[in-house]
């Protein structure tokens, strides 16, 4: 038994130890470089953000100086009504798309949909919807907001301190005003995007 054991024993190569334990060493040294790098990459990012929250606040204050400090704390007013923009694109969504139907009725309900409405509609509805919201809702919104020190994503300030600067702005009219064929060109021009981004709404 001991000579057939000792038969199947495979024979260690001599350099098999050292090649193992350069593996080991090599993923520890790696591992060690990863960490360094991403260490670095965090202290960057931090040491940038400030910089480009600082640039947030500067357009703001551009913005305002461009269209008018009301429409300026419009716009940004109205990132604090995200739930309200979903809530008006879905109850739209489920007009058109009607009830849920069984079976045969189900397939039939699918081929016989409506086309989606003009996008002109889909964002006169959401208009109006955003309209709605009283201001005690907005008023709700905006100390959450400040409670949460909420913002559109990483890199922009907390809405509500962006807000507030809005508001020390006053109320200075618009450096940059457009004719009524100006507006129209605009809107031409931008009623593709409008179009396109009506429909990926619409289809969820």
């Amino acid at each position: 038994m001991t000579r057939i054991l000792s038969r199947n024993r495979v024979p260690t190569e001599p350099g098999a130890v050292q090649v193992r334990l350069g593996a080991v060493f090599g993923r520890l040294v790696l591992r060690g470089v990863a960490w360094v790098l991403y260490q670095g990459l965090v202290l960057f990012d931090r040491l940038t953000s400030r910089a480009g929250q600082q640039a947030e606040y500067h357009s703001d204050v551009l913005a305002a100086r461009v269209a008018g400090g009301e429409a300026a704390r419009g716009m940004l007013a109205a990132l604090l009504l995200p739930g309200s923009v979903d809530t008006a694109i879905h109850r739209i969504r489920a007009e058109e798309r009607g009830r849920p139907q069984i079976g045969r009725a189900r397939s039939r309900r699918t081929e016989d949909a409506p086309a989606p409405p003009a996008q002109d509609l889909l964002w006169e509805r959401v208009r109006v919807h955003l309209a709605s919201v009283p201001a005690t809702e907005r008023e709700r919104l905006l100390r959450l907001s400040a409670r949460d020190r909420s913002a559109v994503d990483g890199s922009h300030p907390p809405t509500h301190l962006r807000i507030a600067l809005a508001a020390r702005a006053g109320d200075e009219d618009a450096a940059v005003t457009v004719t009524a064929a100006e507006s129209a060109s605009i809107t031409a021009e931008l009623a593709p995007h409008r179009a396109r981004i009506a429909a990926e709404l619409l289809a969820g």
